[in-house]
């Protein structure tokens, strides 16, 4: 079937053909004009040149020349006209290329109109169709449809004859109904005025019943919602119950089983520390339970540097632990030249000239410990007068600064500053409940002077006794300080220290004129630990409380010296009765010093050669000093020397003075050196083995390892000593 004319997509078909068709037109008609231009200017060049050529002829030359310029013209102007010719071939290409696009889109147009016609005759075949199909299925329908109706008449006339019957038996129910309806009214009428009372009291009770029934209603709504809170907070509660329950039973266990832990970690612990003290103990004993150090004095401000020599050297020894002092001593006899002499000295440790106060604590720190430790300790200082004997004993006097009197203090302050340290940190982690206190006595002329009390209060009829219960030796009715840290001693020592008796010799200015004693006695016990008994949560307590004492003597011992180096520096000269009787005095207390001195070197004497007597009884410094030399008591010796060459024989006597208390052995344990090594090996495997892993994450192993600070370095010294 042939397209509409009229087609919109036809008609925009052509108007774009029509546009495109004027388009070319006009290019075509512009193309001819170029070349139009183009033939007039070749002919006008042509023309040029024949009147060029015709005016040469003529040998016309202004004429030429005219020429010539205006052949310039027209060949500048000829040029232009080429250009412009390009240009406008260029422009004619570019349309002609447009036109044969166009033409190729007419084509392709043809082509699409061609495939609409199709489309469109395709879709008039399936419209007739279409209404083939639909004719066919109306003559069905209206088949159909008749059927229905014939149905529908007769149902109709059924419908209709049952309702004429119901409209006769409604006629009838609505006259029996008037009836009745009518018998009714009048029954009601008379009870109308009856039941209009009954009626408004029943409506006014039915809106009472009906406001406090919603108001109950409410009521019961929220009833139950507060019931359904308490339920579900009751679940709540009794599953949080539950998990508590379940909760605090775990953390009883935990608890029970902690306490068995803690219990027997406790119990390791106390193994362990005994332990600890045992090897400690057996490493002392074998260095010995007497030990004697040498310590060599510097040289004084006073003492000029010509005099600065001196006859002692310091032989170290790789072998053994013990140091060497070498003293060249010249000896002279009548009519013979002088002689040079030497002497040497073995002791368990020496310490030069620079050696300062801690470096020399750091080695008598061990034994301190053994105090902590609770054995008996004693730690006295010998020499000449003016050794420096109170210096290392004390450190330096208060006057000097804060900061060089850090640096300066001596042995028995630093020991109690370790004391203490160590019984804090026994009672902050074992529960020990420790007392201190502190007695500082005055041996003067065999004397006791207590120096805790006022000068006008002293006692000089104090009077030596022993102790029933563990045999101790005391000093009866001296006054005991209680101290509770190393502060508290420091202020009490100096304090008593401004009345200790010193006086002016030709040795020193301010020389010890007695022996001064620094008891720090401590006594601690321990509550019994408490054990569970059941699994319930019940306790108990098992064993006995725990009691240990210390004591520790500091010692510092007056100067040993010559009654002919002794003598005062008095002004008065010795024609003044008052001078006669203080250089008796001096001379006095210089016999008592040296008398005293040699009972204890007696006494030191007998201990190393091994009598079965030994003279303690014979001074008071020993009687005193007796529980420290014997049974465990641990001893030791520091003995002090002058450097200067004039007081060789003084410290040659100090020397072999600490000779002899080096060879001092209690219980015999030098004797017994392989052995005591076989004995610390195996308690050292035994404490390997016994340390759980429990113990080594607890703080307990801390306060075992800060007790025993140096003792594995001793030991492999030792060790290897012995090989």
């Amino acid at each position: 079937e042939v397209i509409d004319d009229n087609h919109p997509e036809l008609l925009s078909l052509r108007d774009r053909i029509d546009r495109q068709d004027i388009q070319l037109t006009r290019e075509r008609h512009a193309k001819e004009s170029v070349e139009r231009a183009l033939g007039e200017s070749e002919t006008e060049v042509t023309r040029l040149k024949a009147e060029f050529q015709r005016a040469k002829q003529e040998s016309n030359l202004p004429r030429i020349e005219a020429l010539q310029r205006q052949m310039g013209d027209l060949r500048k102007e000829f040029q232009l006209k080429v250009v412009e010719n390009k240009s406008l071939k260029n422009t004619v290409e570019e349309l002609k290329q447009t036109v044969t696009g166009q033409e190729d889109d007419r084509a392709y147009d043809s082509a699409e109109i061609k495939e609409l016609k199709s489309d469109v005759k395709r879709l008039k075949l399936e419209l007739s169709q279409s209404k083939a199909n639909s004719a066919v299925e109306v003559m069905h329908l209206k088949d159909d449809l008749a059927k229905s109706r014939g149905d529908h008449e007769a149902a109709k006339a059924q419908h209709e004859e049952k309702l004429l019957l119901l409209k006769d038996d409604l006629a009838k129910s609505r006259a029996g109904h008037e009836a009745v309806k009518a018998q009714q009214e009048e029954e009601l009428l008379k009870l109308s005025g009856i039941d209009q009372t009954r009626q408004d009291e029943v409506k006014e009770v039915r809106k009472k019943l009906k406001a406090s029934l919603e108001i109950e209603k409410e009521y019961s709504a929220e009833l139950q919602r507060k019931l359904d809170e308490a339920n579900e907070k009751a679940l709540k509660g009794r599953a949080e119950n539950k998990r508590l329950a379940e909760r605090n039973s775990n953390l009883e266990q935990g608890i029970r089983s902690h306490e068995v832990d803690r219990e027997a970690s406790n119990r390791k612990v106390k193994d362990l520390q005994k332990l600890r003290q045992k090897m400690h103990n057996d490493l002392i004993e074998l260095r010995g339970n007497v030990r004697v150090f040498c310590r060599i004095r510097p040289y004084s401000s006073t003492t000029g540097r010509a005099a600065q020599s001196t006859n002692i050297d310091i032989l170290s020894n790789s072998v053994t632990d013990a140091e060497t002092i070498r003293v060249r001593d010249s000896v002279q006899r009548v009519n013979m030249p002088t002689r040079s002499k030497s002497h040497e000295f073995s002791f368990d440790k020496t310490f030069p000239q620079t050696t300062s106060q801690e470096e020399l604590y750091e080695h008598v720190r061990p034994l301190v410990q053994s105090a902590v430790d609770g054995f008996p300790l004693c730690i006295f200082a010998y020499g000449q007068t003016s050794s420096g004997k109170s210096f290392t004993m004390l450190g330096r006097d208060s006057s000097c600064t804060s900061s060089r009197l850090a640096a300066d203090r001596g042995i028995v302050f630093r020991a109690c500053e370790q004391i203490f340290a160590s019984l804090a940190d026994q009672s902050r982690e074992e529960g020990w409940r420790f007392t201190c206190t502190i007695e500082i006595v005055e041996i003067r002329n065999e004397k006791f002077r207590d120096l805790l009390v006022e000068k006008d209060a002293h006692h000089d009829d104090l009077k030596m006794g022993v102790d029933r219960e563990n045999g101790e030796v005391y000093v009866e009715g001296l006054c005991r300080r209680q101290v509770s840290q190393a502060t508290d001693a420091q202020k009490v020592l100096e304090k008593a220290l401004q009345q200790r008796c010193t006086k002016a010799t030709d040795m020193n200015d301010a020389s010890s004129r007695s022996h001064c004693i620094c008891i720090l006695r401590y006594s601690g016990t321990k509550p019994p630990v408490t054990t569970s008994e059941n699994n319930n949560g019940g306790s108990g307590s098992g064993g006995r409380s725990s009691t240990r004492r210390g004591c520790v003597n500091f010692c510092d011992l007056a100067g040993s010296e010559r009654m002919n180096t002794s003598s005062g520096n008095l002004s008065g000269g010795s024609s003044s009765s008052s001078s006669k009787h203080c250089q008796q005095e001096l001379h006095k207390e210089t016999r008592s010093i040296n008398k005293s001195l040699s009972a204890l070197g007696l006494t030191i004497s007998a201990l190393a050669s091994g009598n079965q007597h030994i003279p303690f009884r014979d001074s008071k410094l020993t009687y005193l000093l007796q529980g420290c030399l014997t049974g465990f008591g641990k001893c030791l010796m520091l003995c002090t020397l002058v450097p200067d060459a004039e007081h060789t024989n003084e410290s040659l006597g100090s020397l072999r003075f600490a000779q002899n208390a080096s060879k001092v052995t209690i219980k015999g344990q030098r004797c017994n050196q392989c052995s005591g090594l076989l004995k610390l090996s195996s308690s050292k495997s035994s404490l390997r083995t016994s340390v759980p892993s429990e113990l080594k994450q607890s703080s307990s192993k801390s306060s075992l390892r800060s007790s025993v600070p140096s003792e594995r370095r001793r030991e492999r010294s030792l060790v290897s000593s012995a090989e």
